[in-house]
Order: structure tokens, then C-alpha cells, then sequence
């Protein structure tokens, strides 16, 4: 069902958008989003139920009620309350992941530092195991980043090329 596809979008996008514009740059991981959710909440015999998630956003209204992240998380709030908890449980069981410590601990800060990536050589070996695909999404996830971020760069701060030309070498990735 797109509902659910969408309405998950919106609570993410909500947080994500939160995160960007309202949270120190520490807290703008998947770790906290993790956290978030867990002070989301829904009731499906107490539709006015507030949680404290909930009264972030409501304090959000306060100081800003055009806010972006306001406004997706209104989109979420639509949802009646069974529907809201199946959506939260589908994005915290998506996002599971970033709850062992290891995955925590290499999503937390940026340590590539990938807007530079055009200002200087450097190489990145990206090594998953051919046995177990459990964590190909965070390969996947440095790919898109790359990829966009030197799209951005070469687009908007070069001129149309990047100052340092891009080879990429992929193997089954």
C-alpha cells in the first residue's frame, strides 16, 4: 500500500528535517532518529494521546508553524492511531540496525568528510563480505552520498567538473 510508504517517509523526513535544522550537529545521526522514535507514540483507544515526541513538535508549532519538519510530521500525524503505530514500528524495524553499537558507532560523525572528496586524491575501499548481505544498505548508502554530493559539487561549486576527476572502480557491488 503507498499509504504506508509515504506516511513512513514523512515521519523520517519529519526527524531528518528536525535533526538538520533544530539539533546540534552531534545529534544529527540515525542514532538519534532511533531515539526519537522511541519517544514516539501512538494509542489506537486514545486518539488525543500526546507523547513526548508528539510535544517536541508541538513546541516546534510555537516557534516556528511553517517549520518543514512540522509540516511532514503533520503528514504523519494523519494517520489514526493503529495505523500511526504500524507506522512506527515499520520505520524503528527499518532502522534497527543503528541500534548495535558497531553500526552506532561508524554512523554517528562524519569521519570522510565526503564534500571534499573533490579537493583531493584519495581512495576508499569499501569491502562487504560475498557471504552475508546484512549490511550491503550502508555500502549502498556511501555510494548515494558520494555520487550526490560530487554530482552537487561538480554542478554548483566547480563549474561542471570537479577539480580532481572521479574514478570509480566497482566490483559486484
Amino acid at each position: 500500500d503507498p499509504f504506508w510508504t509515504k506516511a513512513e517517509t514523512a515521519l523520517l523526513q519529519a526527524l531528518m528535517f528536525y535533526l538538520i535544522y533544530e539539533a546540534p550537529k552531534y545529534e544529527q545521526n540515525f542514532s538519534m532518529i532511533m531515539t526519537m522514535l522511541e519517544y514516539a507514540g501512538a494509542s489506537e483507544e486514545d486518539e488525543n494521546m500526546e507523547s513526548a515526541l508528539d510535544i517536541l513538535f508541538n513546541k516546534l508549532e510555537l516557534n516556528n508553524p511553517t517549520h518543514i519538519a512540522l509540516k511532514q510530521y503533520k503528514v504523519f500525524k494523519k494517520a489514526a492511531g493503529k495505523t500511526a503505530k504500524s507506522i512506527l514500528v515499520s520505520c524503528a524495524v527499518r532502522l534497527a540496525a543503528f541500534n548495535i553499537r558497531q553500526i552506532k558507532d561508524i554512523t554517528n560523525h562524519d569521519e570522510m568528510d565526503i564534500a571534499n572528496l573533490a579537493k583531493r586524491k584519495t581512495v576508499i575501499f569499501a569491502v562487504v563480505p560475498d557471504n552475508d548481505s546484512s549490511f550491503n544498505y550502508l555500502v549502498g548508502m556511501l555510494y548515494t552520498q558520494v555520487f550526490q554530493e560530487m554530482y552537487y559539487q561538480a554542478d554548483h561549486v566547480y563549474g561542471g567538473k570537479l577539480p580532481i576527476q572521479l574514478h570509480v572502480c566497482m566490483d559486484e557491488f
